[in-house]
C-alpha cells in the first residue's frame, strides 16, 4: 500500500473534462498530466461561481418582466342610456366592458392611474342642441375639452 499526499497527486496521470458555457457556446476541454488538480478544481469553481452569477441575473430580468407585464391597464366603458349632465358633473359610465387591471371605478366613473406612463383616451359623444362642453380633467385641473 501507497501512502499518497498532495504532491504525488500532482504526478498522477489526471484526465478531468471541464464543460462551461459562454455565450451559448459549450467548450469541452480535458487537463492532461500537466495540469495540477488544484489548478482544474480552481478553473471549475470559477465557471460554476460564473454560471450561477448567470444564472442570478436571469432570474432577476424575468422577475422584472413579469412585474411589467402585470402593469397592463385598459379600460373601456359607455353609457347605457341617455344622461343628462349638469356643469361640473361626472357623466356616469355605467356599462364596464372591459377594465385590465381594475384603475376604472365603475361606481364612480373615476380612472385612477396606477402609476406613471402614457395614457391615451378616445371619446365619442353624441350631443343635443343644448350641449355645451365636454371636459377632460387630470386631478381636477383641466386637460382639454371639445
Amino acid at each position: 500500500m501507497h501512502n499518497l499526499n498532495i504532491n504525488s497527486l500532482r504526478l498522477l496521470s489526471l484526465f478531468v473534462v471541464s464543460i462551461s458555457a459562454t455565450n451559448g457556446a459549450i467548450l469541452v476541454s480535458r487537463s492532461d498530466d500537466s495540469t495540477p488538480l488544484e489548478a482544474v478544481v480552481q478553473k471549475l469553481t470559477a465557471d460554476f461561481l460564473t454560471v450561477t452569477s448567470d444564472v442570478q441575473v436571469l432570474k432577476t430580468k424575468v422577475a422584472q418582466l413579469e412585474a411589467e407585464n402585470e402593469r397592463h391597464i385598459a379600460f373601456a366603458a359607455n353609457i347605457a342610456s341617455f344622461v343628462h349632465a349638469s356643469l361640473g358633473s361626472i357623466v356616469p359610465f355605467t356599462s364596464v366592458i372591459t377594465n385590465k387591471g381594475g384603475a376604472f371605478n365603475p361606481a364612480t366613473s373615476v380612472f385612477t392611474c396606477p402609476f406613471d406612463g402614457d395614457y391615451f383616451f378616445s371619446v365619442t359623444v353624441d350631443v343635443t342642441h343644448d350641449y355645451e362642453t365636454l371636459q377632460l380633467r387630470r386631478n381636477g385641473h383641466l386637460v382639454t375639452y371639445a
